[in-house]
């Protein structure tokens, strides 16, 4: 599909329609492109990301399997000179259904994956452009990943002689420094703020999942509830480890991660798989020692299991907390388990002296009661 077909725009942004796709396009070596231009041609060696909904979106590589995508404000890339932004199309998502969209794809394309020449950032470009306007973004970004020169001169030189720089001097490559304040419209809403990049929208994402899934909860419909709570862990297992500084985001995450992982526990007990449901909440206690909720979960899912002095042990805990804190409705409750766990301890200690009496021969007349007959 050639030039043509897409439109070259200005930049200004306050002409920009939000709910319109545009591939934004850089020049990573200015004066090969230049070159190349004034030769009429629109081969060139290019870094590109897919604006929409107020972010730029595009994908690089590093070392280790989390989400390569990354998230940021519309011609901040660092590195490469914006060249020109071209219209793709339209998307018929809302800002949060869109960063859902993207949480989705982030797992699709971790940084570990990254190929300059198979699988590099206008690769992602072109699938994402297609993803949201079944639309192609524009041929001539990808052109020289064909080219057997520049394969022979990567491969030949500019890797041999980077791996001997890289001991002095320390490229930064292509970035994204000014990522701040792409949160999503309904971001407070969700309970999400001051969070960045992709980071930012797989935490917003997940919260939403959430808040999808509680309502299924809710309905009954646990089985249901527990996927789409699972699909919300997975969007917080994609985040980028490059930005583990971002004490904010990832304190976010560790907490829409902890109540996931508490609402699970809630649709094992619902499901009466009270084995899964210890260890979720040992999950989050692993955490959060002091995490009462899954105490009190936990205690419910040991008492059905049989281990009736672990569930009185973690009743008793709960209740002691919730006493110092003044916490009347939890008192109420764990009150009320420690009643229940002792009766199931009182038949269970029944059970066992009549086992025991029959295996003795103890009361096998007919003028003995009922204490003998298991209950």
């Amino acid at each position: 599909m050639g030039r043509s077909k897409h439109h070259r725009l200005p930049h200004d942004e306050d002409t920009i329609d939000a709910s319109n796709v545009y591939c934004n396009i850089y020049d990573i070596v200015p004066s090969v492109n230049s070159a190349s231009r004034f030769m009429r041609s629109e081969w060139g060696i290019y870094h590109t990301g897919v604006q929409v909904h107020g972010l730029e979106i595009s994908y690089g590589g590093h070392p280790d399997a989390s989400t390569g995508v990354f998230c940021a404000k519309p011609r901040s890339a660092q590195g490469c000179t914006f060249r020109e932004r071209l219209l793709i199309g339209r998307v018929e998502l809302d800002p949060l259904e869109l960063r859902t969209r993207i949480a989705e794809l982030a797992r699709q394309w971790p940084g570990n994956t990254y190929n300059p020449f198979e699988r590099n950032c206008n690769h992602f470009t072109d699938f994402l452009c297609r993803e949201l306007t079944s639309k192609p973004a524009p041929p001539f970004i990808n052109e020289f990943t064909h080219s057997r020169f520049v394969r022979g001169v990567f491969y030949g030189c500019v890797m041999p002689v980077g791996r001997c720089l890289e001991k002095w001097y320390d490229y930064g490559g292509i970035t994204y420094t000014d990522d701040a304040g792409v949160a999503g419209g309904e971001s407070n809403d969700l309970g999400i703020s001051g969070a960045r990049g992709i980071n930012q929208v797989l935490v917003e994402a997940a919260t939403s999942r959430k808040a999808t899934a509680n309502t299924l909860f809710k309905e009954g419909q646990y089985a249901e509830a527990r996927e789409a709570y699972n699909k919300a862990m997975g969007y917080l297992a994609t985040m980028s480890r490059r930005t583990e500084e971002e004490d904010e985001v990832c304190s976010q995450a560790d907490e829409v991660r902890m109540a996931l992982l508490l609402n699970l526990a809630a649709c094992d007990l619902k499901s009466q798989d009270y084995a899964r449901a210890v260890d979720t909440c040992d999950q989050v206690l692993e955490n959060q020692p002091g995490n009462q909720k899954a105490r009190y979960r936990r205690g419910i899912a040991c008492s059905h299991l049989g281990r009736l002095d672990a569930a009185t042990a973690d009743f008793r805990k709960v209740l002691q907390t919730a006493e110092d804190e003044g916490d009347s409705a939890t008192v109420r409750d764990a009150r009320r388990e420690i009643a229940r766990v002792k009766q199931l301890s009182d038949v269970e200690r029944a059970e066992d002296r009549a086992l025991a009496k029959r295996m003795m021969g103890v009361g096998n007349n007919n003028n003995n009661n009922n204490d003998d007959d298991p209950l």
